[in-house]
């Protein structure tokens, strides 16, 4: 009886742990687009989600700088009409890193700030451009929402049908930070394996 126990503790601690220390990595390849970008819908990856457009770059009919930067094929994220962008939850999540890049002007300026409840914790401004998208490490934690808004850089004269503050993002990594009953499950099942375990030598 000890010995089975034992093993469900040691389960039940194997997949707290797992669901608190693995990053989600955010990719949008699992949403549709026709090519002209499609809102994302609050909840996709455990997010809320306000302003940010899927873009399904093999079917975007204008050449742009999100073909030159998709790092997953086929989609990318979008602020939509280059206007300020956020992703949000209910708890605190680490924002790991992502891949950055401009949609028509380089040079384009992009400011993140991550917060908690409302409050900035943190902040830095990129600068992205059309060629290519950047991996950006944030490694920012106990935060619930970031924000992002674009300005300036200059259009790129090769991309004749569009020009704006438009950027996009890929490759998205967010862990999500154990709740504080979260960590009290682990610390109580961490305490009755610790007396079964004297209770064993007790015993044997």
């Amino acid at each position: 009886m000890i010995h089975v126990i034992r093993a469900a503790v040691v389960a039940s601690i194997g997949i707290l742990l797992a669901a608190h220390a693995n990053a989600e990595l955010i990719t949008f390849d699992n949403l549709s687009d026709g090519g002209e970008g499609t809102p994302i819908s609050n909840g996709y990856a455990g997010l809320n989600w306000t302003n940010f457009n899927v873009l399904n770059t093999q079917l975007d009919p204008d050449p742009a700088g999100y073909q030159n930067g998709v790092v997953s094929l086929p989609n990318v994220a979008l602020n939509g009409g280059g206007h300020a962008a956020s992703f949000s939850s209910a708890g605190e999540f680490t924002l790991t890193s992502a891949y950055v890049g401009a949609g028509w002007n380089d040079g384009l300026s992009v400011v993140v700030l991550g917060k908690l409840n409302g409050v900035q914790v943190d902040s830095t401004t990129l600068t992205v451009n059309t060629s290519g998208s950047t991996l950006e490490t944030f490694n920012w934690s106990g935060i619930n929402e970031v924000d992002f808004s674009s300005s300036g850089g200059t259009p790129n004269p090769e991309f004749t049908t569009g020009a704006g503050t438009e950027f996009y993002l890929d490759n998205l990594s967010v862990v999500p930070e154990p709740t504080a009953g979260g960590i009290l499950l682990v610390g109580t099942a961490r305490l009755l394996l610790g007396r079964r375990r004297v209770a064993g030598v007790e015993n044997g």
